[in-house]
C-alpha cells in the first residue's frame, strides 16, 4: 500500500516521552499503527520525530543511479530540528536534492523536511543546507557538501540532468552528474576547476602554490576535488 501523501513518522526520543500523534486531516493518509509501533519497537531510544513526505518512485528503468555514492542505505549522522541523531539510515538523491530516511522494518522512504535539517554526514560526506545567504552566487538548490571549513571554506555541489538515448528501440534513461566546486573567500563563493583558477584567486602565493602541486603531484583530471582541498588547505596554512 503506497502513502503519497503527507507521512508523520512518530518515535520517541527517550522511554519516557509520551507520544502525541498528529490528526490526520481529510484526504491525508497517515501511517497506521501497527507500522508506528514496530518503528518504535525497532528503534527504541534512537526514534526520532520526522514530518515528511514519502518518496515519489523513479517509473522509469536508469542505466545508473541518481544517489551519492550508493542507492543503498547508510548509517548517518543528522542535525535534525536542532537534534542531533547518530546511526540513522540516511541516502542523499542528487537529482531531486533530497536526503531520504527510511522506517526499520518498513517500505517507507521518507524525504526529510529541508528547513530541518541543518546537516548531515552521509557515506563520510558532510552535507549541509543550502543557505543563499551564507553561499551566495552558487546556483538554488537544497543541499550542498562541505568538503573544507577552513578560513577558506569549500563546498560542491551536484548537477544531475536526465538524458534519454535510443538503443535497439528502447529508451535507455541515463543520469548525468557533474560536480562544481567553489571557495568561499571575500564574502564571494568562487568557482574554482583547474589550477589556473586557484592560482588565479590566490596570486599572493602563486609561486608557493604552484611548487606545492608540483611536489604533491596533484592531478586536477583524476582527483580534481582532492586536488582543490589540498591546495586551499596548503594556501591557508602559509597565511596562517
Amino acid at each position: 500500500m503506497k502513502y503519497k501523501a503527507i507521512i508523520v513518522v512518530v518515535a520517541a526520543l527517550s522511554l519516557g516521552m509520551q507520544l502525541k500523534a498528529q490528526e490526520a486531516t481529510e484526504g491525508v493518509n497517515i501511517v497506521p499503527d501497527k507500522v508506528i509501533v514496530e518503528y518504535l519497537n525497532s528503534a527504541k531510544n534512537q526514534a526520532v520525530v520526522f514530518n515528511g513526505k514519502e518518496q515519489t518512485p523513479y517509473d522509469q528503468v536508469f542505466t545508473n543511479h541518481p544517489y551519492l555514492l550508493t542507492p543503498d542505505y547508510v548509517q548517518g549522522k543528522l542535525l535534525h530540528n536542532d537534534i542531533f541523531y547518530t546511526e540513522i539510515p540516511l541516502r542523499l538523491d542528487l537529482y531531486r536534492d533530497e536526503i531520504i530516511t527510511t522506517m526499520p522494518n518498513t517500505p517507507y522512504n521518507i524525504v526529510l523536511e529541508k528547513e530541518k535539517v541543518t546537516e548531515a554526514l552521509i557515506s563520510g560526506y558532510h552535507i549541509i543546507r543550502h543557505d543563499e545567504k551564507r553561499w551566495p552566487n552558487i546556483p538554488k538548490g537544497n543541499y550542498l557538501v562541505l568538503l573544507s571549513d577552513g578560513a577558506y571554506p569549500i563546498v560542491k555541489k551536484y548537477q544531475v540532468t536526465l538524458d534519454q538515448k535510443i538503443v535497439d528501440q528502447n529508451v535507455d534513461y541515463t543520469f548525468q552528474i557533474r560536480e562544481r566546486f567553489y571557495v568561499y573567500k571575500d564574502k564571494v563563493c568562487h568557482p574554482v576547476s583547474n589550477k589556473g583558477s586557484i592560482l588565479k584567486l590566490f596570486p599572493d602565493k602563486k609561486k608557493e602554490l604552484s611548487a606545492y602541486m608540483k611536489q604533491q603531484k596533484l592531478n586536477f583530471r583524476k582527483q580534481r576535488e582532492q586536488s582543490i582541498v589540498a591546495i586551499v588547505e596548503y594556501y591557508e596554512h602559509l597565511k596562517h
